[in-house]
């Protein structure tokens, strides 16, 4: 789930040639590790470059009727490119079914699904009706009413179809697993404990990896300046031919792309975040607010993205942006650890379009963002946490204290998903069963119509 504006939060280059991007980032990583090992008094081990895939989200660009490839095989076809270019990668997979509730993009995801059906069982009930009814009066009108009630159909079509399918993760496990490098770039495959993110985050953090394929803007908040947070990103690949030719690079830090713009200008002739009306192909930009950049303290990082958007509040405080996060950030800058988290959480609870009206709600779900716990079975950094409310408790350490925290709720969901989730982020009731749902599970529409539809699914 990416952040609302991230063009006002992120620097990203205009589209480079695949060569020259890798150029970039194996220069910057090879900076990265000299300065790690002359910190730690030794020397770098890994000598080629290394590159991660977020597997689910580059797979969900080529979902449904969005490309000719089958998901697994467009991130296998990335991958394949890049190690022909001797690059080590890892392709990393959330699991396939294991998410923690706080992750209300993961509820978000499957509501929207579940209420898609419904939408397209009620659009194709009422193109019948329009199709079996005749108006002698106005046909044209009847015509245009049938024409928009087809587009209705076919629009939920498509995005029931828009879901990774359920071989995916099998399929790109074994098409790796077969794969011989013939002493090129390595290709392996992990799943990760839940999602994908931390795992991700903490490779770059550890300089156990360089850089990250993905589209996902919740990345530069989980890194924040801990890691050189280089994103490629909008690969187009191709069946024939050299499959991957361009792409461009993202970053939520201002020094990461001060040294990409040294690196690439001198090859570009201009600078690689320059956007020009003259120029039709520089179409870079860098940003008015960038909320993340510098800002060492994880939790304030992931309290700016409640505001613009992340995996734990899905787009953000309605009416509000990067602006309002950057203004807030700066309101409370002469305030550090507790009492800044503290403070952010109350303005966050207390903005006009906030979902969650709570602080201890708000903080809650942060913490959500910080300690899912990683493949290697500690957090994104580093250390347990101290304290966690109940609703987070599987993300404790043996050392973690558990509080009640804020009160939590039961969702019946859509399809048996029962979940639970924080009675501050509002309770709505079920329509058809007056049960309790959270505000992404509830249905608005007309109870008669959704009385054959939610039956076995609904419950």
């Amino acid at each position: 789930m990416g952040i609302k504006g991230r063009k006002q939060v992120l620097w990203k280059t205009v589209k480079l040639p695949i060569d020259l991007a890798l150029k970039a980032v194996q220069m910057i990583g090879s900076s990265e590790n000299e300065q790690n090992a002359s910190d730690n008094g030794g020397s770098t081990s890994r000598q080629r470059l290394k590159v991660c895939i977020d597997a689910n989200v580059v797979a969900y660009t080529h979902a449904g009727d969005r490309s000719s490839f089958h998901p697994a095989d467009a991130v296998f076809t990335i991958a394949k490119a890049l190690s022909e270019k001797h690059v080590d990668v890892l392709s990393l997979a959330d699991h396939e079914s294991r998410r923690h509730p706080s992750k209300r993009a993961t509820c978000q995801r499957k509501a929207d699904a579940a209420k898609a059906e419904i939408q397209l069982t009620i659009a194709r009930s009422n193109l019948q009706t329009l199709l079996s009814a005749q108006d002698v009066e106005s046909p044209s009108e009847h015509a245009k009413n049938i024409d928009k009630a087809q587009r209705r159909v076919v629009s939920l079509e498509n995005k029931i179809k828009r879901q990774l399918p359920p071989d995916f993760t099998q399929k790109l496990r074994d098409m790796i697993s077969e794969y011989e490098p013939q002493g090129k770039g390595d290709l392996s495959y992990e799943t990760a404990p839940t999602q994908a993110d931390p795992c991700l985050a903490k490779l770059i953090i550890d300089r156990e990896a360089d850089a990250l394929v993905t589209n996902d803007s919740d990345l530069p908040m989980y890194i924040g300046p801990n890691g050189t947070d280089v994103m490629i990103s909008e690969i187009s690949i191709r069946k024939t031919g050299e499959p991957i030719k361009e792409c461009r690079l993202y970053t939520g830090q201002e020094a990461t792309a001060s040294l990409l713009g040294e690196l690439l200008e001198t090859e570009l002739g201009h600078s690689p975040f320059e956007n020009s009306t003259v120029h039709k192909n520089r179409d870079g930009y860098t940003p008015s607010y960038p909320i993340f950049s510098g800002v060492k303290d994880p939790m304030v990082r992931a309290l700016a993205a409640m505001v613009v958007g992340c995996d734990a509040c899905p787009k953000g405080v309605a009416g509000s942006g990067p602006k309002d996060a950057y203004e807030l950030l700066r309101k409370h800058s002469n305030k550090s650890g507790t009492e800044l988290h503290q403070a952010l959480a109350h303005d966050i609870s207390s903005m006009k379009g906030s979902s969650v009206k709570d602080k201890d709600a708000v903080l809650c779900l942060a913490e959500s963002l910080l300690y899912e716990k990683t493949h290697d079975g500690g957090y994104v950094h580093g250390a347990p946490p101290l304290e966690l409310g109940r609703y987070l408790e599987e993300f404790a350490a043996d050392t973690t204290r558990i509080v009640d925290g804020p009160c939590i709720e039961t969702c019946k969901g859509f399809n048996g998903n029962s979940h639970v989730f924080l009675a501050a982020e509002g309770i709505s009731t079920c329509d058809v069963c007056d049960s309790k749902v959270c505000q992404f599970c509830q249905v608005n529409e007309q109870k008669e119509l959704l009385d054959a539809t939610t039956t076995n699914r609904y419950d």
